[in-house]
């Protein structure tokens, strides 16, 4: 019993630390003490790799313009955009989560080219499959650096 108590006393100050652990406050926030990396950092493509095509549309490299079978939806159905050197995949917003498209853009070749990741090449594939033989990708948005505040 000793033990439970002295070992109960040693976590619980990281109990309390986990519990007033403030969440994700914003790249921007990291900047008030770490100015010089977050100037050099949001210029990065891994700081730019998603973008909002509504308030950026200027990111969009995907042809929309021409029919292809393997497009699927609309530009104007794309919560955001992720990548803009090799490819460009497109994503779309149901309830909380975010969903990717069945077809990315190969942005050398410019073609439209499928999404279908093969079975066992990622840790989520077996958990989100669909009636279409495709996976989808359950993306929680955290764009940005999370430093605490």
């Amino acid at each position: 019993m000793r033990i439970a108590l002295y070992v109960l006393a040693l976590l619980s100050p990281l109990v309390t630390i986990a519990q007033t652990r403030p969440d994700f406050v914003g790249s921007q926030t990291c900047s008030n003490c770490h100015k010089g990396v977050y100037d050099r950092w949001k210029k990065t493509r891994m700081a730019n790799v998603v973008q909002d095509p509504k308030a950026h549309p200027e990111v969009v490299v995907g042809d929309f313009a021409t029919p292809n079978p393997l497009v699927t939806f609309k530009i104007g159905d794309v919560a955001f955009t992720y990548g803009s050197k090799w490819k460009q995949r497109y994503f779309t917003k149901i309830g909380d989560d975010y969903f990717v498209f069945p077809a990315q853009w190969d942005i050398a070749a410019k073609v439209w080219r499928p999404f279908h990741p093969a079975a066992g090449t990622d840790w989520w594939i077996p958990l989100y499959p669909d009636d279409r033989g495709y996976f989808l990708e359950v993306v929680r948005l955290r764009q940005g650096l999370a430093c605490p505040s």
